[in-house]
This record gives structure tokens, C-alpha cells and sequence, in this order.
């Protein structure tokens, strides 16, 4: 569930940030973000979280 809020609130921080960085080319950068985050995390950026500190305990 809590996916459902830090999600989009990155996707915003993001948009925020290329579209002042580069006002052309943001939607196309947002594009490949949203695509290289849905190859790479399947399971939503939550999955990093619990990956990264699963691995720090062992």
C-alpha cells in the first residue's frame, strides 16, 4: 500500500527536476525512466527498498 505513495511521489520529484533541467526532452526522459523502471523493478519501487536491506542483513 505504501507503494502507492512513494511512487508517484518520485515520479513528480523527477518531472519536477527534468522538466526545470530540460523543459524539451523531459516527457521523453520520463518515458524511459517509467519503461527502465518497469524492466528493472517489476514489483515497484518499493521492491528496491525491501532488496537492498533484505541483502544488508545477510
Amino acid at each position: 500500500m505504501i507503494g502507492a505513495f512513494i511512487g508517484p511521489a518520485v515520479l513528480v520529484f523527477f518531472e519536477d527536476f527534468i522538466s526545470t533541467w530540460n523543459p524539451d526532452l523531459y516527457l521523453i526522459i520520463m518515458g524511459m525512466i517509467m519503461i527502465l523502471v518497469i524492466i528493472v523493478l517489476p514489483d515497484g519501487i518499493v521492491s528496491l527498498w525491501k532488496l537492498l536491506f533484505s541483502r544488508r542483513g545477510k
